[in-house]
């Protein structure tokens, strides 16, 4: 009966091997980035979309005063892309 014994790895195999460790690496770095970037234009979006919302409120208040009784709210959400945070 022959026994298992694991090939060596070639020169060819090591070099490989490095190759792919320091891609992972690269990729591991990219996403660290990318993680922070995210989180702070995560926080940029919500400061910005609370301003959008008080405005609209303002512009709604405004729009009342003046008797005008048509709120463009949803359209405003609309257009950029805020439907979906209507409160």
């Amino acid at each position: 009966m022959k026994s298992y014994s694991p090939k060596m790895p070639t020169q060819a195999n090591e070099q490989l091997i490095q190759m792919m460790s320091n891609e992972q690496i690269l990729i591991s770095d990219k996403l660290m980035k990318l993680e922070v970037e995210n989180k702070e234009l995560f926080l940029r979006y919500h400061k910005l979309r609370r301003a959008f919302n008080e405005l609209l409120e303002i512009h709604d208040d405004l729009r009342e005063r003046s008797g005008l009784d048509y709120s463009d709210k949803y359209d405003w959400c609309d257009k950029a892309g805020l439907i979906d945070d209507v409160e």
